[in-house]
């Protein structure tokens, strides 16, 4: 079964999903990227579609300049990104020409989901492919659902890229090439914390303990049921013989007589 990155985007800036795409290429095999925007506002669908594309194309441009020796970066100030000359060494230059070659521009593809769909389509990818989910830029209005839904598949392969560095420089200084893993920069599965492992144990073990009554219940009106079966089977098997006994009585009584004019058998008598 083939594995697909799942990136729950907000930001414009390429570099955190430079970085979860090249870890996870590195560390889970993942053949394809999907990049998802969860959408609250019906109206902006074309517009929220149009933002995943340019960002598609962002990536896939970040990789390239990368491989070449350059970094896309974005100046906050004049609002638009610039591409200039960096410091990267042979061996990284061709890590990243590699990446591209593994996952093409065509493997990454992108998908706008509507908020009310959001569990139907986070179902349709984990019935058909092995899915990491990635959280780095996700909205934290969106996490609880996010996280709710994933967890509801019996899912555990929640992660987030984290900077262990003290000091930030939002420039090619921070992407996985200059970083070292467990260093300064971790990837860890979200339900795998101390906090959060704890509340899934605690959720499942509650959800077991009430499948647990629910089976109990079930059981015991099973039991009822056919008890009462039973007996509505026992009350009509004594009617049927009682009314029986009291047809042969009357007619080995001579009783029979004051039926036989409200019948129709008098006519063939």
């Amino acid at each position: 079964m083939k594995s697909s990155l799942y990136i729950f985007v907000s930001s414009h800036i390429p570099d955190g999903y430079v970085n979860a795409i090249s870890h996870c290429i590195d560390n889970f095999s993942i053949e394809r990227v999907i990049l998802l925007d969860i959408l609250k506002d019906n109206g902006k669908k074309i517009e929220r579609e149009a933002f995943l594309k340019e960002l598609k194309q962002r990536i896939i441009t970040q990789f390239e300049l990368l491989a070449d020796g350059k970094y896309l970066r974005y100046y906050s100030k004049e609002h638009n990104f610039t591409s200039r000359e960096i410091k990267i060494n042979e061996f990284h230059k061709q890590r990243y020409s590699n990446y591209l070659l593994k996952i093409p521009g065509q493997n990454i593809n992108f998908e706008v989901i509507p908020y009310n769909l959001l569990d139907e389509k986070i179902q349709s990818y984990v019935d058909n492919e092995n899915c990491y989910f990635d959280v780095t830029t996700a909205l934290k209005a969106d996490l609880v659902d996010i996280f709710i839904v994933i967890l509801s598949k019996h899912l555990r392969q929640i992660y987030t890229f984290e900077l262990l560095t003290t000091t930030r420089t939002y420039d090619d200084k921070e992407l996985v090439h200059n970083l070292t893993l467990d260093i300064t920069y971790k990837y860890p599965n979200l339900s795998n914390t101390v906090f959060t492992q704890d509340k899934i144990v605690l959720g499942e073990t509650v959800a077991n303990k009430n499948k647990e009554i629910v089976d109990s219940l079930e059981t015991g009106l099973n039991k009822l049921a056919k008890k009462f079966a039973s007996s509505v089977l026992l009350v009509y098997l004594i009617i049927v013989i009682l009314l029986y006994i009291g047809i042969i009585y009357f007619i080995f009584t001579n009783d029979w007589n004051w039926l036989e004019p409200k019948t129709y058998l008098q006519d063939y008598l």
